[in-house]
């Protein structure tokens, strides 16, 4: 069996020859898998602390105060986002990503 393996240049021959075949799919998904975990510890996948949570959620609501003042309310969607940020915890880098994404998104749709 080792000469007639040896005769095929690739397993994806070998196991062709007999009959099988292996999609490159499932490996292609988790390398990219692997590289989206690798790419987010890297980039501030760090989870805040209740207290910096608590924090957060202070400044918030004194900046909606202010903003209220200055008669720019946050809408609904907006309060839902910055709670959901709270609540699963997102650093601080990570909810500036999100929000810069968002603008980039909002900037390409207006003309």
């Amino acid at each position: 069996m080792i000469w007639q393996a040896s005769r095929f240049s690739s397993q994806g021959q070998l196991l062709g020859a007999v009959g099988l075949s292996i999609s490159p799919l499932p490996f292609l998904v988790l390398g990219a898998v692997l590289v989206y975990r690798i790419l987010m510890l890297k980039t501030g996948d760090k989870l805040l602390s209740p207290a910096e949570v608590e924090a957060a959620r202070k400044r918030r609501l004194e900046a909606m105060a202010l903003q209220e003042i200055e008669g720019n309310p946050l809408d609904a969607e907006q309060i839902a986002m910055f709670e959901m940020f709270e609540r699963e915890r997102w650093s601080h880098e990570k909810r500036r990503e999100y929000l810069l994404a968002r603008a980039r998104e909002a900037a390409k749709q207006d003309p």
